[in-house]
């Protein structure tokens, strides 16, 4: 929604009905499309807003260079360059020939849908402790460079999930045969 001049997603959305002759009202939280800035709004019945025409379409990720991320739109073959930001933390995972779906107003990249977790093989990590209770965890360093925390049992060459905004081990990954 446009709301101050700016784009806007609605983040939550409460509506509470009106007493007697009082009208309801509708609580919104809103995130600004450019900056991430929250804020909350408040309207009346009688108050409307702009819904706009929002545009999902499957990007596939090429490279990155000076803090832009350049996607190819499948169908199209168009080129579009979006700031690192406009990722979040799921900048540090993803991955060249990556599919995500971006969102166009007007023609312009306005978002990225990115997942809460990511699925990464494990490059280097100790030999775990067996029998060792009191260590339940140990470093592991994935393939996009970063570190976490993983149980005792992976090995170099699992695949393991982890939560984009925490960094923390979720699960091991079967491979695939």
């Amino acid at each position: 929604m446009r709301f101050a001049g700016a784009l806007h997603r609605v983040v939550a959305a409460l509506h509470h009905r009106g007493i007697g002759k009082a009208a309801g009202v509708s609580h919104l939280k809103l995130r600004q499309l450019e900056g991430g800035q929250v804020t909350e709004k408040r309207l009346r019945p009688d108050e409307r807003v702009e819904a706009l025409a929002i545009e999902p379409a499957p990007c596939e990720f090429l490279f990155a260079a000076n803090g832009l991320c350049t996607f190819m739109n499948g169908a199209t073959f168009e080129q579009f360059e979006i700031a690192d930001a406009m990722l979040g933390a799921y900048r540090e995972y993803l991955l060249p020939n990556q599919t995500l779906e971006l969102e166009f107003y007007e023609g312009d990249p306005i978002a990225a849908r990115t997942p809460d977790e990511a699925v990464l093989e494990v490059i280097e990590t100790p030999p775990g402790q067996r029998g060792d209770t009191e260590v339940g965890f140990k470093p592991a360093t994935l393939s996009n460079g970063i570190e976490v925390q993983v149980p005792q049992f992976i090995e170099a060459g699992d695949r393991v999930k982890v939560e984009v905004e925490t960094r923390r081990y979720v699960e091991r990954v079967k491979n695939r045969s």
